[in-house]
């Protein structure tokens, strides 16, 4: 390796930078820890933007649709500086909606950011002080880029904070660019903090100096004034907190900018920070500082700047290990070598992901699997599949890209056939365990133990007794797929309980015209499995009333399951007068809805639905209707329902909180107790039957504003709630 380094040492000095600059990121892929020779990488590309070398810039991210509007709000007591930060950002966004919130009084920036984001019109926040001043003309277009695919971006940031200050994460977990002005000199002087690449992802905490987010994300987070009525920590205790909610954080090493003062961390930050380690003692931060080895150059003007901005981004993405820390591979024990693995956001050496049930696309543990295994074997990081997958339930796609890991299994299982332990240890692999009500898990799962045994739970019993906390605390940590659900475990005690939406599949949601295949008439869509959880009594009584009403009225119902016999708790419902009879293995649906007071006109069993009828049938509807009296995740068939632009009326309880949004839908907000004989249902709702036929009768007389809810959840849906955002934050939570 040394030779490596005479060799680069050599071209550098014949001023041939490409191989220079390749041979020290050769070198330093392999040996991350050489903070020497990663500074004289550094000088080589300032050396080379200086004698005039040029990369062409890293492509602007894309992004589909119509520019949003963007409010960049800014707080600043000076005339000089207002006036400048005021003609960059129109500059920047020359052409484009935008707006600029400037506030002259603030009395902290907490304060002035909640303030502004009241009179702010924008659906991207940006969150600037008024002394950088950002090089790329194309900025736009690279942070909108950037935000199509995160919901909060910075320029500078850590994938594993430690305390107060980002930078305390250490080397390890520092990324981004930033430039500062040299007060001694007056040269630019770049701090690379972590660079692979034009966008950093896993990221914890972000520093304050720029930021943007959506709308969304800072009205749900927050700026807590509370504890930081200053200047200080509002943009490390934002953007934790942000991180913690689920949120997808984000550094763009791509665009060059130029921070014109650095921070301070005298007696007044050291205040501040010690109300942070108060605010957030579960943590377990030491607010003690990691390495942080030199990491800077200097360069002299603005067109340098960008040139080595270039060079770092071209070779960080070519490289990647050289500039931001990457663990090297290693082959997972008791398993099939593993290839290119996921990287975990503390820096430790990463391992494999086990999935040990079956992938389908049929049913919502088979769509987890399926597209948890799909997006690993596009990041080059393959699970390893500890169940046999039905491959004749995948699209035609799907099966060529998993074919692999089904492969693999079929080796894997002919081992394990050959000589059957009860339980089986896979040191190198990570597992993940699928839970049901009251962490109980299949057999076939729990024999599988590895180095880290990861609970993925979506639950709607809700008894937590000691017994129950028990099986839980087995796992490392858990993961939930609902604020219901997460919050439910924290409060008994579990402290290291994570969240990730579940999601749909655009692809799947094609939106198409309606054909008029049910004729002229109001159709209301009712889908997931019957039983009593899915409240499909309350549908059929207010849709009753409703259909007195209006005749021309049609329900369509798509409630079967494989397992019948399952349904049959409905009975206990309050409002089914008999329970639904079974022939041939199949609930007699109209029969049922006959019985419970609906005529037989009135119906249409959809029966079991392919993928592909999905789309043509909800293309006919005019709304749906989900009274659910609880939900463990977000409810599947609710969010393709909204996915289609439906306007969809949800229970406003349990799992159905994290995907309503003021003016997309029709909550039903009358939430009373259900009936709990056992103790296994808190915080379950019985939705009101006279609220349920006012909503629908609301959709009914004004279609133009149920068309403007049914498309505004379709953005919300196709942009927050898709099955590639589900993976990317469910594989971060996992190998974090």
């Amino acid at each position: 390796m040394a030779a490596l380094v005479a060799h680069a040492r050599g071209q550098a000095q014949a001023g041939r930078w490409s191989e220079a600059l390749g041979a020290f990121a050769r070198y330093l892929s392999a040996r991350q820890e050489d903070h020497a020779v990663r500074l004289e990488l550094l000088e080589t590309a300032a050396r080379a933007a200086r004698a005039g070398a040029r990369v062409p810039p890293s492509s602007s991210p894309s992004r589909a649709g119509a520019l949003p509007f963007v409010s960049v709000i800014v707080c600043s007591i000076s005339d000089e500086r207002s006036a400048a930060i005021t003609a960059l950002y129109q500059r920047l966004f020359q052409g484009r909606p935008f707006e600029l919130v400037l506030l002259r009084d603030a009395r902290s920036l907490c304060e002035a950011y909640t303030r502004a984001l009241s009179q702010a019109q924008g659906e991207i926040l940006i969150f600037s002080h008024d002394d950088v001043e950002i090089l790329a003309p194309d900025f736009a277009d690279r942070l909108l880029g950037h935000l199509a695919r995160f919901d909060v971006v910075g320029f500078a940031g850590t994938t594993r904070l430690a305390g107060p200050a980002w930078i305390q994460g250490g080397w390890r977990g520092a990324r981004g660019q930033v430039a500062t002005r040299d007060r001694a000199s007056g040269r630019l002087r770049v701090d690379v903090y972590g660079v692979s690449g034009p966008v950093a992802e896993g990221i914890q905490a972000l520093d304050g100096l720029c930021f943007a987010c959506r709308r969304e994300v800072a009205e749900r987070v927050g700026f807590d004034a509370e504890h930081f009525d200053g200047f200080h920590l509002y943009d490390t205790d934002f953007t934790w907190r942000a991180f913690q909610a689920g949120y997808r954080l984000a550094v763009a090493t791509d665009i060059p900018i130029i921070h014109y003062s650095t921070g301070r961390l005298d007696e007044v930050w050291r205040g501040y920070a010690a109300r942070f380690l108060a605010k957030f003692p579960q943590e377990g931060f030491s607010g003690a500082f990691g390495e942080n080895p030199l990491r800077a150059t200097y360069l002299d003007t603005p067109e340098e700047l960008r040139a080595f901005w270039d060079i770092i981004v071209a070779v960080g993405a070519a490289h990647p290990g050289c500039l931001a820390p990457v663990a090297s591979p290693v082959a997972s024990a008791g398993a099939p070598a593993p290839g290119r693995n996921v990287q975990d956001a503390t820096g430790t050496p990463p391992v494999r992901l086990g999935i040990p049930w079956t992938l389908t696309e049929v049913h919502g543990w088979g769509l987890v699997g399926t597209h948890t295994a799909l997006y690993l074997m596009e990041r080059g990081a393959p699970p390893l599949l500890l169940a046999q997958p039905i491959m004749n339930t995948l699209r035609t796609e799907t099966r060529s890209r998993l074919a692999p890991l089904n492969d693999e299994f079929a080796s894997l299982d002919e081992r394990l056939k050959s000589n059957v332990p009860t339980r089986v240890t896979l040191p190198g692999i990570d597992v993940l365990h699928p839970l049901g009500n009251e962490f109980l898990e299949e057999p076939s799962s729990s024999r599988f133990v590895g180095r880290r045994n990861i609970g993925v739970i979506a639950f709607e019993n809700t008894r937590l007794d000691e017994e129950v906390l028990k099986r839980a605390r087995r796992y490392d940590f858990i993961i939930a797929h609902s604020t219901f659900n997460c919050r439910l475990l924290q409060e008994a005690g579990l402290s290291d309980v994570r969240l990730a939406f579940q999601g749909i599949d655009e692809t799947d949601m094609v939106r198409l015209e309606r054909r008029g295949s049910l004729g002229n008439r109001f159709v209301v869509f009712s889908g997931g499995k019957l039983e009593f959880r899915k409240g499909q009594d309350l549908v059929v009584e207010a849709f009753r009333r409703f259909h007195a009403r209006h005749p021309e009225a049609l329900l369509v119902a798509a409630w079967h399951n494989p397992w019948p016999a399952l349904s049959l708790d409905i009975a206990e419902a309050p409002w089914c007068k008999v329970a639904p009879r079974i022939e041939n293995n199949r609930l007699q649906l109209t029969r049922w809805v006959m019985d419970n007071g609906l005529p037989p006109e009135a119906f249409l069993d959809l029966h079991f639905l392919q993928r592909s009828q999905i789309p043509g049938v909800l293309a006919e509807c005019d709304a749906a209707v989900f009274p659910n009296r609880c939900e463990g995740g977000t409810n599947l068939v609710a969010m393709e329902c909204m996915a289609m632009g439906i306007p969809c009326v949800l229970s406003a309880n349990t799992g159905h909180l994290d995907i309503l949004r003021e003016g997309a839908c029709y909550p039903l907000r009358d939430q009373r107790p259900v009936t709990d004989p056992q103790g296994v249902r808190r915080e379950w709702g019985e939705s009101s039957v006279d609220e349920l036929v006012e909503c629908l009768e609301e959709i009914h007389k004004n279609r133009d504003e149920a068309r403007r809810r049914g498309e505004q959840a379709a953005t919300f849906i196709r942009k927050e709630r898709t099955w590639r955002r589900f993976a990317e934050v469910f594989v971060q939570e996992a190998t974090r």
